[in-house]
C-alpha cells in the first residue's frame, strides 16, 4: 500500500516499507524526480567494524499525517548482513507552499561503545527524466553540469579508487562549510523547473554533499551529516528542504538566500575595497630562498600595476623565511631590506595611490617554527580521532628538481578555536599595523578545517562545527584590527558563506575561467566553463569576488571578459606570483583596457548586484550575457563572445527599455535593436 501525501503545490509517495517512491509537483502529468529506494542510511559502528550499514527496508514503519504534514517511524532495523540493532528513526515532514521540510531523528539504544556514525538523509535515487537535468552546485562558489547523465560516469572520488568500496558506491563528495561547498544546497534544474535540496542547518556543522552512482547503475543525491552518536543517545536534524519549483536555476538560489537572510550578517565594505580593479598578488620572497622583490620595488610593483588598472598589492613571502615557510613566525625579510624598508617602502606606495595588503597563513604552522618547537603551535594543532597532529606538505621550486621531490616543508593544521593560535595571529595584526598596511589578508581560512578532537581547546569532541570557530575567527581578527586601525579591511582565501559574512573580499580558488573544452578557439566552438562562481555570485552579490588563474597571455580576452561580465576583481598572479603583470605586456595592455571601460562606467558597475541572466531575454545562447542591477536601479546587461569571428543577437529586459549601451571593440547596435560582437567584443547596455 502507497502512502501519498499531496498539498496541492508538492506530491511525494511512500511504500509501506518506508522507502521513498515518488516525488514531484502536484498535477504535473506524472512527472518525478525519483526512483523507488530507500529515502535515508544509517552508517553504525559494531565493535571494530566502522562502517556498518543500516536501511530502513530492514525493519518496521509506522505511517501517520495529514495531506500536509506526515511521520515516518522505523523500528526493529537490521544491518544489511540481517543483524538486528536497536535503533529507532523518525523522519517527519510539513508541506509549506512548495517547499517540503523534513527532519530526521535518530535514537541509539546500541550496547555501549557502539554509535551511530553517519546519518545518509534525504537519499534521492534519480528518475531517468531527472538525470537529464542541469546540477548545480556550489564547489569553488558555484559549479554547473549540463546534466547528470553525462557525469554520472564521470565521477572523481579523490584517491585511489581502491581506498573506497566504489563497486557498491562511486562518490563524488563536497563538504559543507568549506571551499567544496559554499553553500548548504544543491538544485536540479532546467529551463522550465527543477528540485532544490537544501540543509538549513544553523548548528552549521558539517554537511557532506554526495553525488552517488550506486552499483553502476543508479545515481543518488544525498546528504550527509556525522552525529557520532553513543549509545543511548538521541539526534535529531532539523531543517532539511526539498522543493519542487517553477524556473530557471536562480529560482532554487533564491531559497537559499532567503534563508541566509535570517543569519548573515550583512557588513559595510570599505570605500577602497568596493571600487577596487583588483591586486596583484607577488611572492617576494620565495620558499627556497630566491628574492624576487625586495621592499624597495614597491614603486615600480605599483607602476606596472598601475598599466592595468591595478593599485593594490596582496604581498605574498614578505617574511624572514619566505612563503609558505616558517609559519607563523612573520618577521620582515633582512634579504628584502628589512622592516624599515617595508614600512617605508610602503609609504611610497600608497602616495602613488596604492593600496597594501599584507599576507598570513590562518591555518598552517610550521613545524620548525618556534611557535611549535617551544610547544604552543603542538598544543593548538587540531587532534584526529585518534589523538594524532594533523598535517600538511607544501613543496615550491624554482629551476631545479630536489627541492620539489624532496624538499616538502612540513606544517600542523591550527584549531582555530584555539585560544593561542587566535593570540598568535593578532600579533602579525600588530605589525600589520606598525608597518602601515591597508588590510590584513588570512589564507585558507575559508576552507573547510580539520575536525579537531583536542578537548583541550575547549571544543566538543568530535568537532564536527569546527567551521563555527573559523567564522568567529574571521570575526574577532576583523574587531581587532578595526580596533587597531580604523577602516583596515580584512581579506580571506576560499569561498564559503559563513566565513564570507566578516571579510571584505574573497580571494577565491577554482579561477571561475578555466574551460573543460581545449581547443575551443581553434574549433570555433563555445568554451565551456564548469566552475563558474555564478551559483555564489548570485546568492551574495554584496561579497567581492575575485578571479584567479590568470598566470600568463593564455586565452587572455575570453578570461579577462568573463572577468568583466562577473563584475569580479583581478587576482594577477603572472608566472604564479613570481613577476608582475609587465612581464606579459599584452595582458598588462589588454586588462588596462578593459579596467578602464569598468572605471569609465564605473557609476553602473562599481556596488551593483549581479543577477546573472536572470533578467534578460538573449536570443543567441552563443554569445554571453550577464545582468546587474547598479545601484541607480538601472538594469546593467554586460555580453561578449570569443569563437565565432561576428555573432548576432536580441537582448531585452522586460519592461525596460534601452537608455545607452557602449562597446569594448567592435560592436554595432543595428537599426532593428538586435546586436553585433565581433570576436572578444564586450557590449554594454543600460535598461531603464
Amino acid at each position: 500500500m502507497a502512502h501519498v501525501f499531496d498539498n496541492g503545490n508538492i506530491r511525494i509517495e511512500f511504500a509501506s516499507d518506508g522507502s521513498l517512491l515518488s516525488l514531484g509537483k502536484s498535477g504535473d502529468g506524472g512527472w518525478n524526480y525519483v526512483r523507488p529506494h530507500c529515502f535515508w542510511r544509517l552508517i553504525i559502528s559494531e565493535g571494530s567494524s566502522l562502517e556498518v550499514e543500516v536501511v530502513p527496508q530492514s525493519g518496521k514503519v509506522a505511517i501517520t499525517g495529514t495531506c500536509e504534514d506526515f511521520t515516518l517511524h522505523y523500528s526493529d532495523l537490521h544491518t544489511i548482513f540481517g543483524q538486528p540493532v536497536d535503533i529507532q528513526v523518525t523522519v517527519s515532514g510539513r508541506m509549506q507552499g512548495e517547499d517540503l521540510l523534513l527532519s530526521l531523528e535518530v535514537e541509539n539504544h546500541l550496547p555501549a561503545g557502539d554509535m551511530v556514525r553517519e546519518c545518509h538523509f534525504p537519499v534521492l535515487c534519480l528518475s531517468e527524466a531527472a538525470e537529464q537535468l542541469s546540477l548545480h552546485y556550489s564547489n569553488a562558489g558555484g559549479t554547473v553540469w549540463s546534466s547528470v547523465a553525462e557525469h554520472k560516469y564521470r565521477l572523481t572520488p579523490g584517491g585511489p579508487q581502491y581506498q573506497s568500496m566504489d563497486f557498491v558506491y562511486e562518490r563524488q563528495i563536497y563538504r559543507y562549510p568549506g571551499l567544496t561547498a559554499a553553500t548548504n544546497c544543491f538544485a536540479l534544474a532546467s529551463d522550465n523547473g527543477g528540485l532544490y535540496v537544501g540543509s538549513h542547518d544553523l548548528s552549521f556543522e558539517y554537511t557532506e554533499h554526495v553525488f552517488e552512482l550506486e552499483k553502476r547503475q543508479l545515481f543518488n543525491l544525498l546528504m550527509v551529516k556525522t552525529p557520532f552518536l553513543p549509545s543511548g543517545g538521541k539526534r535529531r536534524y532539523d531543517g532539511y528542504v526539498l522543493s519542487p519549483y517553477d524556473g530557471r536555476w536562480f529560482k532554487a538560489a533564491d531559497k537559499y538566500r532567503a534563508w541566509a537572510e535570517t543569519w548573515y550578517e550583512f557588513k559595510p565594505i570599505p570605500e577602497r575595497i568596493r571600487t577596487m580593479q583588483g591586486w596583484q598578488r607577488l611572492i617576494m620572497r620565495t620558499q627556497y630562498g630566491e628574492n624576487s622583490y625586495p621592499f624597495a620595488t614597491l614603486p615600480q610593483i605599483y607602476a606596472d600595476g598601475a598599466a592595468a588598472g591595478i593599485d593594490s598589492l596582496l604581498m605574498f613571502g614578505w617574511h624572514q623565511g619566505g612563503h609558505d615557510c616558517d609559519y607563523p613566525e612573520y618577521i620582515p625579510a633582512r634579504e628584502l631590506g628589512g622592516k624599515e624598508s617595508m614600512r617605508e617602502n610602503i609609504r611610497k606606495f600608497q602616495e602613488l595611490g596604492g593600496q597594501v595588503f599584507l599576507y598570513a597563513n590562518g591555518n598552517l604552522i610550521d613545524k620548525n617554527s618556534e611557535f611549535y618547537l617551544q610547544g604552543k603551535g603542538k598544543k593548538a594543532s587540531v587532534k584526529d580521532f585518534l589523538g594524532n597532529e594533523t598535517s600538511e606538505n607544501w613543496c615550491f621550486s624554482g629551476r631545479g628538481v630536489a627541492n620539489r621531490t624532496f624538499g616538502n616543508r612540513s606544517f600542523v593544521t591550527a584549531c582555530p578555536a584555539s585560544r593561542e593560535w587566535l593570540d598568535k595571529l593578532k600579533e602579525y595584526v600588530d605589525l600589520a599595523v606598525e608597518v602601515g598596511a591597508d588590510g590584513v589578508f588570512f589564507d585558507q581560512v575559508g576552507a573547510g578545517a580539520r575536525v579537531c578532537c583536542d578537548q583541550s581547546h575547549g571544543h566538543p569532541v568530535p568537532y564536527f562545527g569546527v567551521m563555527n570557530a573559523r567564522r568567529d575567527l574571521v570575526a574577532e581578527m576583523r574587531r581587532y584590527a578595526h580596533s587597531k586601525k580604523p577602516g583596515m579591511s580584512i581579506g580571506i582565501e576560499h569561498t564559503t558563506d559563513i566565513t564570507a559574512q566578516h571579510a571584505d573580499y574573497i580571494h577565491t580558488c577554482g579561477g571561475g575561467n578555466t574551460v573543460v573544452n581545449p581547443g575551443w578557439e581553434q574549433r570555433g566552438e563555445k568554451p565551456h566553463i564548469e566552475n563558474d562562481y555564478r551559483w555564489f555570485r548570485y546568492i551574495f552579490p554584496e561579497v567581492i569576488l575575485s578571479n584567479r588563474n590568470i598566470r600568463d597571455n593564455r586565452e587572455i580576452e575570453m578570461r579577462v571578459n568573463r572577468m568583466l561580465l562577473l563584475n569580479l576583481v583581478s587576482d594577477v598572479e603572472v608566472y604564479r606570483c613570481q613577476r608582475t603583470v609587465a612581464s606579459e605586456p599584452y595582458y598588462q595592455q589588454y586588462l588596462g583596457a578593459v579596467n578602464a571601460f569598468r572605471y569609465k562606467h564605473r557609476a553602473l558597475l562599481y556596488g551593483a548586484r549581479y543577477r546573472a541572466d536572470s533578467l534578460q531575454q538573449n536570443t543567441n545562447p552563443e554569445i554571453d550575457s550577464e545582468s546587474h542591477i547598479a545601484p541607480s536601479g538601472q538594469i546593467v546587461v554586460l555580453a561578449t563572445q570569443s569563437h565565432l569571428e561576428s555573432a548576432t543577437t536580441r537582448i531585452s529586459v522586460a519592461g525596460r527599455q534601452l537608455q545607452a549601451h557602449d562597446f569594448l571593440g567592435q560592436g554595432e547596435l543595428l537599426p532593428d535593436g538586435s546586436l553585433r560582437l565581433s570576436r572578444h567584443t564586450v557590449a554594454l547596455l543600460v535598461f531603464a
